[in-house]
């Protein structure tokens, strides 16, 4: 009751309650080197050419496929290289005389790329694109989730089922 009293009379006589969230996106070089941080902490060395790599390839996709598509394939990678990690982690998860997997580089490599892949994601540019992936199939603005199509025996939007 004591934390509530104080942030009461801590937040100040503007109420920001009702206005608009302005997300501050950082740059692509800010992005880039704070990837390379992450990567060179998580894999040494071999995280910061990692890193480089991604980028080199993340660069070239967005280029010859668009940046929508590189955007998707970051994506991706970063699920896979994150969730391939803790795989290969959960074989020997503690240190013990037969081995410990995140000795490894299997473990950490496959971390670094997913870490280094969701990093690069978190930045990239949508190039107008509102919606990126499978949330773009269905019509824009249509307030319906993509795949769900009207049939003949289903109501207009907003009518009753009593009718």
């Amino acid at each position: 009751a004591l934390l509530v009293a104080l942030l009461f009379l801590v937040r100040g006589r503007h109420d920001r309650a009702s206005d608009r969230a302005r997300p501050r996106r950082a740059g692509g070089a800010v992005i880039v080197a704070a990837t390379a941080a992450v990567g060179f902490l998580v894999a040494g060395v071999t995280g910061l050419g990692l890193t480089a790599a991604v980028v080199a390839a993340a660069l070239a996709t967005s280029r010859y496929l668009g940046a929508a598509r590189a955007l998707r394939w970051l994506v991706v990678g970063s699920g896979t290289g994150i969730v391939l990690g803790a795989a290969l982690l959960a074989r020997a998860p503690w240190p013990d005389p037969l081995g410990y997997a995140g000795d490894g580089l299997g473990p950490s490599l496959a971390t670094a790329f997913g870490l280094v892949c969701a990093g690069l994601a978190l930045g990239w540019p949508s190039v107008g694109e509102a919606s990126v992936g499978v949330l773009s199939v269905g019509r824009p603005d249509s307030g319906r989730a993509p795949g769900s199509r009207r049939g003949v025996n289903q109501r207009r939007d907003g009518s009753s089922t009593s009718e």
